[in-house]
């Protein structure tokens, strides 16, 4: 309830402070004038250029993006830091020293500035610099002013209402989009295999706790998986060969990378990803990558000479060199690893993002993709160790169902699925950690989390 009265307060100030900007009269460039009118006003109450005052009054704000954008804390302090920057940038590139030093004045673009007055800041301007600068100020102001709103206007657009990604450039936002796309497809692979591998890992557990307690591993849930083991010890659930699953995930992976680096080389691209992904994140997207960047570099180069663009095409031409067989080892053993996680992590975080930005673009219905990907992961993987599906019968067949229904029980909330005839939800992409806990469950120390 709290919450909802100060979004109510907090609209009815943006509001206020759209009236005050629209309640004057506007003719010509309407957009370019209300901006004009805003920047006057900041001019005046403002009294320093920053991103704090800039929120405090926020008319230059609304005039740019609209109220509804500014409602969101985050995205408001985000919005202000870039119109600050941008203000301070085109202040700075006024090519007459005179209107750059009225325009400082104006805006209190330096700390000289900060708290004073105009009055104030014109006496300054002539004490310090020696120059008579009223006059100036008086005949020069409104054309700076239009300029530097008419500049402004040029690097938001005309857009009055913005989302998370309205800062970005028209090549980064398409950018963005694909690897939005691509980040997907690939994070749901890289989790449902973590989640194989994790619960393959409990299971051995329990399996070697049973032993030591001189159990029948017949009486203990999912103890058929023992015959299925490489050496009547190891739990496996995941295929070490090759896989449709494990191609699809590499395939989607390479294109994340290639949208990725076209982020990394915009700047607006860039400065988006580090003011939405936590630190780390963002150092591991830069520093630490999956995998090197001449491997990264091989991936993208098979992206770019194959005919024909799919996940099992990409992999076969991959694999005709040393470099690409070895890219491709490397992937189906990480899949195996427990530290698949760090992978999953630097794909949710942008995932989590970008869907602000790119909602239309979700997975439609990812908990039944998700939930088709483990089947075909556990399947497969049992398949590997020795069981032929075709043959299956009875209590093995009937098993293995069992066991995927309950691997999916502690799938990530993300990944729920609904009663059949409810309508599904809008899907949200979040680190929420699933419950019941994995290990938790059964009373196993999780040595890995």
């Amino acid at each position: 309830m709290v919450a909802v009265v100060h979004r109510s307060v907090r609209c009815a100030q943006l509001r206020e402070a759209r009236v005050e900007v629209e309640g004057r009269p506007v003719s010509g460039k309407q957009e370019v004038s209300q901006l004009h009118e805003a920047l006057a006003i900041f001019g005046r109450r403002g009294r320093g250029l920053t991103a704090a005052r800039l929120q405090s009054y926020p008319s230059v704000l609304v005039a740019l993006f609209g109220e509804d954008a500014l409602v969101d804390a985050g995205e408001r302090q985000i919005l202000a830091e870039r119109t600050e920057s941008a203000l301070l940038g085109i202040i700075a590139g006024i090519g007459d020293a005179t209107d750059r030093r009225i325009a400082e004045a104006v805006f209190a673009a330096k700390s000289e500035f900060y708290d004073l007055n105009v009055a104030r800041r014109q006496g300054y301007i002539e004490a310090v610099d020696g120059v008579a600068i009223r006059e100036l100020y008086k005949t020069r102001r409104a054309r700076i002013v239009e300029d530097v709103a008419a500049a402004l206007q040029g690097v938001f657009g005309a857009q009055k209402t913005v989302d998370h990604g309205v800062l970005l450039s028209p090549e980064a936002r398409r950018a963005a989009r694909q690897l939005y796309r691509y980040a997907q497809q690939a994070l749901v692979r890289v989790e449902a295999f973590e989640l194989c591998g994790r619960y393959a890992q409990r299971l051995q557990a329990a399996f070697s706790k049973a032993r030591r307690v001189q159990v029948d591993l017949k009486n203990i849930p999912h103890g058929w998986l023992w015959k299925y083991s490489d050496d009547g010890q190891t739990v496996r659930l995941i295929p070490t060969s090759r896989s449709y699953q494990s191609d699809e995930g590499l395939w989607a992976l390479a294109y994340h990378y290639r949208y990725l680096r076209m982020l990394l080389r915009d700047h607006t691209g860039r400065d988006y990803l580090r003011e939405n992904l936590p630190s780390e994140t963002w150092e591991s997207v830069q520093l630490r990558p999956t995998f090197r960047p001449d491997e990264i570099d091989k991936m993208l180069s098979v992206l770019a000479e194959s005919q024909i663009d799919s996940a099992d095409v990409f992999v076969d031409n991959l694999c005709q060199d040393s470099q690409g067989l070895a890219i491709n080892e490397e992937w189906r053993i990480l899949l195996a690893l427990p530290r698949v996680s760090i992978v999953a992590r630097d794909l949710l975080l942008p995932c989590i993002s970008l869907q602000r930005v790119f909602p239309e673009e979700t997975l439609v219905a990812p908990g039944s993709y998700f939930d088709s990907v483990v089947r075909s992961i556990i399947w497969r993987g049992v398949e590997e160790l020795g069981a032929r599906l075709s043959s299956l019968e009875g209590e093995d067949f009937v098993g293995q169902c069992e066991l995927v229904r309950d691997v999916l029980k502690y799938a990530p909330p993300m990944y729920e699925q609904y009663e059949d005839g409810e309508r599904l939800r809008e899907h949200v992409w979040s680190d929420e950690l699933a419950k019941p806990n994995l290990w938790q469950d059964w009373g196993i120390q999780d040595d890995n989390a």
